[in-house]
């Protein structure tokens, strides 16, 4: 996660849905943030006891949104 106002956040858990989400950002001041997520996909696979990393590399994908913040404070959550 990029929240646009120079705070990043790493996770390796996939978040929630609102009520019950688990990643949140609160924004101090109200203005326009170019917020940004980049999503990283890899895998493995196991069959007779041998564990593989699936073959092609990690898929990555980032997603761009603009967040407009009225009134500070806001709370960001996903």
């Amino acid at each position: 996660w990029n929240f646009g106002d120079g705070t990043e956040l790493s996770s390796t858990t996939r978040g929630a849905p609102f009520p019950n989400q688990s990643i949140t950002h609160t924004y101090t001041r109200s203005g326009k943030y170019a917020a940004s997520l980049q999503i990283t996909w890899g895998g493995t696979w196991k069959a007779s006891g041998t564990t593989s990393e699936v073959s092609g590399g990690a898929i990555v994908q980032t997603l761009y949104t603009e967040v407009n913040v009225v009134s500070a404070p806001s709370k960001y959550s996903n």
